[in-house]
């Protein structure tokens, strides 16, 4: 809990009224109902269809709330629409490297992509990658008790 406590207020902190910002995985509610007040618009992704049902159902009458369905590595978004994604948990198995890239891909020029990962999976290649896609990216490893988790907060290069 500590460390999506941290990362949400480094996303928080990075946040402008007029901005979209994309949810992918779980606890995507809380997230939404907490940044919504702050943004213009928040879109939730998830990969579980009961995961998004729930999540809309939860999250009441927040009109500047919507739900996409994920499948595969490609985001259900258009190119350069996102100012700020967060990003919780592992990203689609077996695919880290093209959604890692769609990731870069949907970033506007100056965005910034923020992701609470296990910090034992291989934070430092998921740094690394990152760099290589043209994404500046930095990386905080936070210990919790049982689970330590690494933040990576990424600023994508403008032209």
């Amino acid at each position: 809990m500590q460390a999506l406590n941290r990362a949400l207020d480094l996303v928080i902190g990075s946040l402008e009224p007029e901005m979209t910002v994309l949810v992918i995985g779980p606890g995507m509610v809380s997230l939404a109902v907490t940044l919504a007040p702050l943004v213009r618009k928040v879109l939730c992704l998830d990969w579980e269809v009961s995961r998004l049902a729930l999540a809309e159902h939860s999250v009441g009458n927040l009109d500047n709330v919507g739900f996409r369905l994920l499948n595969g590595p490609v985001l259900p978004v258009p190119d350069e629409s996102a100012d700020v994604t967060f990003a919780v948990g592992p990203l689609e198995p077996g695919c880290i490297m093209s959604s890692l890239a769609d990731l870069a891909r949907i970033l506007k020029p100056g965005g910034r992509l923020y992701i609470l990962h296990d910090a034992e999976a291989g934070a430092e290649d998921l740094r690394d990658t990152l760099i290589t896609l043209g994404l500046d990216a930095t990386q905080e490893v936070l210990p919790e008790s049982a689970s330590p988790h690494t933040i990576i907060y990424v600023r994508k290069r403008k032209p």
